[in-house]
C-alpha cells in the first residue's frame, strides 16, 4: 500500500506547488542581523556611492516598511536615473531543509506608476556564511547591467 503523505507531496508537487521553507528562528535573525551591519548594509552603502558619482545617477539605501516577525532590520537599494525610479534590489533569507541559512537576492523594476509590485528572484543564491561583499556586489552588477 502507497504511504499517503507521499501521494500528497507528489500529487501537489504534481499541481506546481513548492515545499514550504523552514521557518527562521530567533538565533538566525541574530545571524542574519550581524551580517546586514557587517556586509549587507556596508556594500549596499558603497554600491550607492560609487552610482552617485555619476551625474544624473541616484542611488539610495532605503529602510524597508516590511516589518517580518523576527526583529530584523531590511533595507534596499534604489537607483534611479534622472529622478524616475528605475531598479530596487534587496536581499533575502531563508533556511533549507537542512537547517544552513541562505542568502539570495530580489529586484524589481517599476511599472509605469514607479511601483514596485513584483520582485524577481536574482543568481545569488548562496550559504549565509562565507558570503563576501564582492558576491553581492557582483550579483547586482549583472541585474544593473539588464535592467538599467
Amino acid at each position: 500500500m502507497a504511504d499517503w503523505r507521499l501521494n500528497i507531496d507528489d500529487f501537489l508537487k504534481g499541481q506546481g506547488f513548492e515545499r514550504k521553507e523552514p521557518d527562521l528562528t530567533h538565533n538566525d535573525a541574530v545571524v542574519i542581523q550581524e551580517f546586514l551591519e557587517n556586509i549587507g548594509r556596508p556594500v549596499f552603502e558603497n554600491i550607492t556611492d560609487q552610482l552617485n558619482a555619476f551625474k544624473e545617477v541616484k542611488a539610495e539605501v532605503v529602510e524597508s516598511s516590511f516589518t517580518p516577525p523576527l526583529p530584523i532590520d531590511y533595507f534596499h537599494l534604489s537607483v534611479f536615473n534622472r529622478t524616475q525610479p528605475k531598479l530596487t534590489y534587496r536581499l533575502r533569507f531563508t533556511k533549507e531543509a537542512n537547517g544552513q541559512v541562505m542568502l539570495g537576492a530580489e529586484y524589481s523594476t517599476p511599472n509605469i506608476y514607479g511601483e514596485n509590485t513584483r520582485f524577481h528572484n536574482s543568481a545569488l543564491n548562496r550559504t549565509l556564511t562565507g558570503t563576501t561583499e564582492e558576491d553581492i556586489a557582483s550579483d547586482f552588477f549583472q541585474i544593473l547591467q539588464t535592467k538599467f
